[in-house]
């Protein structure tokens, strides 16, 4: 099976029509998208997103987080319960897995921009916090943009730890030097995964294609054998 996963950076109507070209092309089983219009959810797949509010006001379209699916969803969750950022967790479980899809805040979410009343990092952690409990005991497959590279790099050893804690127990095939970006340096972007889903491959989606930069992520593609859980 396979999932994609992409930060689209808010894509104008130009962009998404490559975008969307490559994903036809692909054709994910599951498909995770961060930053994108919920108008451009497309027939064939089953979507599901988060919170339209995200910290910066509402906006009709814009969604931090999406997740599509060829199945369809059950269990549905915008994590509204949690101690989180509202408008970056959408979860259920489609294709026999319990998947995630989050948009990490990044280290000044709110901090300049937005809000202006956060210390840098501090979304970030929040939300770290406010997700472990959960991811432990109930997902199964994690994906979006992290917001951290991995191995740690530049960001803060607290924050690098915190997310380790977050993810323990998991595979993280998207890591360095497992899989890199188009041009040689670790995604931020990951796919996680839990008990009884193994990694069996996996590729980047270059930014660039046909002179144009589709956004400022690479993509991912991740290949994955899974036992179905029937309970």
């Amino acid at each position: 099976m396979k999932i994609l996963n992409w930060n689209v950076e808010w894509p104008t109507s130009k962009r998404w029509a490559v975008i969307k070209d490559i994903i036809f092309r692909i054709h994910p089983d599951i498909i995770c998208l961060n930053e994108a219009h919920n108008k451009h959810c497309f027939a064939g797949y089953n979507w599901i997103e988060a919170h339209p509010e995200y910290g910066y006001g509402e906006h009709p379209s814009k969604r931090k987080v999406i997740l599509g699916s060829t199945d369809l969803w059950r269990d549905v969750s915008m994590g509204d319960h949690l101690d989180i950022p509202t408008g970056r967790f959408i979860g259920g479980r489609t294709q026999g897995i319990e998947v995630l899809g989050v948009c990490i805040p990044w280290k000044d979410s709110n901090v300049r921009t937005g809000r202006k009343d956060r210390e840098p990092w501090q979304d970030h952690l929040q939300f770290l916090n406010g997700i472990k409990d959960k991811v432990q005991k109930k997902y199964k497959m994690i994906a979006g943009d992290f917001n951290q590279r991995i191995p740690r790099k530049l960001q803060p050893e607290k924050c690098y730890q915190n997310l380790m804690d977050v993810f323990d127990g998991f595979q993280i095939p998207t890591q360095w030097p497992d899989l890199e970006t188009s041009d040689g340096k670790q995604h931020i972007d990951h796919v996680a995964l839990g008990f009884g889903l193994t990694a069996v491959g996996a590729s980047s989606i270059a930014r660039y294609e046909e002179g144009m930069e589709l956004s400022d992520h690479d993509g991912i593609v991740l290949y994955f054998n899974y036992v179905i859980d029937h309970e």
